[in-house]
């Protein structure tokens, strides 16, 4: 008699996890704290703060609440992130983008750190000082 495979309990399933990582993303993009995002969306921050640690299964409506107040498509929650390659190409592109895709390291590792439940700085918007690019 074969014992049946168990998961181990810290595994999620991988939409989970995509929801995870994307939520925790888009927040830092959007510079909200779990408080400020919990208001706007109309759920607990517990709940968000649930949904950043992978522990929690959610419906689709309060996803929807959330991907507003984020001012982004539901379907950006559930897209895997990028795992190729960063060449000169991938790098080229994203230069590429407008300002709104990309994320302030500051606010991201603020909101990591929030996510994890360690202190850290508030998220405060800032404007991010001009980069000349010298292209010789």
């Amino acid at each position: 008699m074969t014992s049946p495979r168990v998961k181990p309990k810290s595994a999620s399933p991988p939409a989970r996890q995509n929801i995870r990582e994307n939520l925790i993303v888009a927040r830092a993009r959007a510079r909200l704290t779990q408080a400020r995002l919990a208001d706007a969306s109309g759920v607990t921050r517990q709940t968000i703060s649930d949904l950043e640690r992978g522990t929690v299964n959610i419906s689709i409506d309060v996803l929807d609440r959330i991907a507003r107040a984020l001012d982004i498509e539901i379907r950006q929650l559930f897209t895997p992130p990028f795992t190729g390659r960063v060449d000169a190409a991938e790098i080229s592109r994203r230069r590429a983008l407008p300002r709104s895709e990309s994320v302030d390291a500051d606010a991201l590792f603020a909101v990591l750190d929030e996510a994890s439940g360690r202190d850290s700085e508030p998220i405060e918007p800032q404007v991010r000082p001009s980069v000349s690019r010298d292209r010789r």
